[in-house]
């Protein structure tokens, strides 16, 4: 209903469709609930609804590539945003008090080899914060989430680049 009504006066304005699209289309198809939880693999079920807003914005036909519709839309993907929440989960995880269960489980599941713990710790190696992996207490997590946020978003820029 909103987009038709937008349509017949022009469409809408950049912020408005992409805060629109974070308000109200990634809660809907829980793009991002649990996120932290998921761990990092990619899921193209969530990278395809966000292709497909940014074509619908752009105009462009189903078969515009994808690499081209990103750089064009200019977004976070949902792969770097995804990477973000397991940051958080990660810190929040190393500053939980050591009698609490999901610190406990945390420290068992590192015993075994894909665990969450040892995935993670694998991509805060790849991304070069080894300084979130060292550390029992992490301190300045805001400051961490920034900088794991920037690290993928250089990230997508090159493998942007690369497609």
């Amino acid at each position: 209903m909103l987009i038709a009504k937008s349509n017949v006066k022009g469409g809408l304005p950049y912020a408005v469709f992409t805060k629109l699209f974070d308000a109200l289309v990634s809660p809907i198809t829980s793009m991002l609930h649990g996120a932290g939880i998921w761990g990092i693999r990619q899921y193209s079920e969530m990278n395809t609804v966000q292709n497909k807003a940014a074509r619908y914005f752009l105009g462009v036909g189903r078969r515009a590539p994808n690499g081209s519709t990103k750089g064009d839309i200019c977004w976070t993907s949902v792969f770097t945003k995804q990477r973000v929440e397991v940051t958080r989960l990660w810190c929040r995880l190393k500053n939980m008090a050591t009698d609490r269960t999901p610190k406990h489980i945390s420290k068992w599941s590192f015993r075994h080899h894909k665990s969450w713990e040892n995935l993670t710790r694998k991509m805060l190696q790849d991304l070069d914060f080894t300084q979130l992996i060292n550390n029992d207490t992490i301190s300045r997590v805001k400051c961490h989430h920034n900088e794991v946020k920037e690290a993928c978003i250089r990230a997508d820029h090159v493998e942007w680049h690369n497609c």
